[in-house]
């Protein structure tokens, strides 16, 4: 697969690269530069953009940030199937609450310094 972002890419380049015009997906991004840069990279490698950041965001993580980050963190981890996230941001798939929790819970047992 080939990846739209690269190391030398400075912030606002991979930020428009990813969100592919698609203003949802700027908010998404801007949240998680602040937030957790890692997960750039994640969705990147996952192949989700554009509108399908959004997706994953608003629809499958409940316009929760931490899930969201979560989700990518999970599926990094193993601990979901990469196929999972994949779906979510297609919108064939919206997670639980539960799942939405023990989302939160992985990146509270994970933090950022330590991804």
């Amino acid at each position: 697969m080939t990846h739209r972002i690269s190391l030398s890419d400075n912030p606002l380049v991979a930020i428009s690269k990813m969100a592919a015009d698609n203003a949802g997906a700027y908010t998404v991004m801007s949240e998680l530069m602040r937030s957790s840069p890692a997960a750039i990279m994640w969705l990147d490698q996952l192949g989700i953009y554009g509108s399908h950041i959004w997706t994953l965001y608003r629809t499958a993580c409940k316009s929760n940030i931490k899930a969201t980050v979560g989700a990518l963190q999970a599926a990094r981890k193993g601990m979901i199937a990469p196929d999972a996230v994949l779906k979510a941001a297609d919108g064939y798939v919206e997670f639980t609450e539960q799942q939405l929790k023990q989302f939160c819970e992985l990146l509270d047992q994970y933090p950022p310094s330590e991804y």
